[in-house]
């Protein structure tokens, strides 16, 4: 995980404890656009393809 930003790993912490990317954008103030870009970001540095990867490999 060391590769990702320190906001990438407070909305991956957010994935995988359940949230969706809307209650995501709400609770960090961010736009879902940019969640939604940041969560792209992360499935492809970590080479995910969703969020069953990413809780898996928590």
């Amino acid at each position: 995980m060391n590769q990702l930003t320190e906001r990438e790993i407070e909305i991956m912490n957010l994935v995988t404890s359940g949230f969706d990317n809307q209650e995501i954008s709400k609770k960090l103030c961010i736009s879902p656009s940019i969640t939604n870009a940041c969560v792209s970001n992360i499935y492809h540095k970590l080479d995910y393809k969703n969020r069953v990867n990413s809780a898996i490999n928590k």
